[in-house]
């Protein structure tokens, strides 16, 4: 972007914007290199899905993580910092041992990240028990009912067959409103699905198919 563009709004491809984008260009982010929202799925460097090195890195347990499907960009501060060298060549060099790719990077260099209400970037674990205990219960039911952002992220698509998320039905929605309104799975999508299905489950032990022989 040219240097007279000093912010900047960053949304991932399967997200659907519920509220005035307006109301998140505006929020404060002066004194931060970027807005996020706490990953829901990995909260915390620590966390399970996290930085598997997060100790040889020098971070902090509790350091949090965030999601970078939504982000608000101080391009002033990113430039000056040189941010985007520096992330690319942590994902670089730590290649083997990163799993989220962009967004372990981003966690890694962006020191100073300003959090946003998470109903800017609702994620499917929000659903979770564990998250409503994260806040008091009004605040809880207000990220649930009334997110700004839905963010379909992790592999449960609104366009897959098993897709088991709640507002599956709003992708829908606004599809037909758009010029792919006719738009359907494929047959052949479908059929291929189901089968990945039956044999994730012939993998686990939960079918037997011999009994289907018997």
């Amino acid at each position: 972007l040219p240097a007279t563009v000093r912010k900047a709004i960053y949304l991932d491809s399967d997200v659907i914007v519920m509220a005035d984008i307006e109301e998140l260009w505006n929020q404060e982010i002066e004194s931060y290199d970027m807005l996020a929202v706490q990953d829901a799925f990995i909260p915390y460097f620590s966390s399970p899905k996290g930085f598997q090195n997060y100790q040889q890195l020098g971070f902090p347990a509790d350091r949090k993580y965030f999601n970078a499907g939504v982000l608000v960009l101080n391009l002033d501060r990113w430039r000056s910092s040189d941010l985007t060298s520096k992330i690319l060549h942590f994902v670089t060099t730590h290649a083997d041992r990163i799993s989220w790719h962009d967004q372990d990077g981003l966690n890694a260099i962006v020191q100073n990240i300003g959090e946003l209400d998470p109903r800017w970037n609702q994620q499917i674990r929000m659903y979770g028990e564990s998250f409503s205990q994260q806040m008091d219960r009004k605040s809880y039911e207000e990220v649930i009912a009334n997110p700004y952002i839905i963010h379909y992220l992790s592999k449960d698509k609104p366009w897959k067959w098993k897709c088991t998320h709640p507002k599956r039905n709003l992708f829908f929605h606004y599809l037909k409103l758009t010029a792919w309104a006719d738009w359907r799975l494929p047959w052949w999508q479908v059929g291929l699905q189901v089968i990945r299905q039956i044999s994730h489950y012939v993998r686990q032990g939960r079918w037997d198919v011999r009994q289907w022989f018997k």
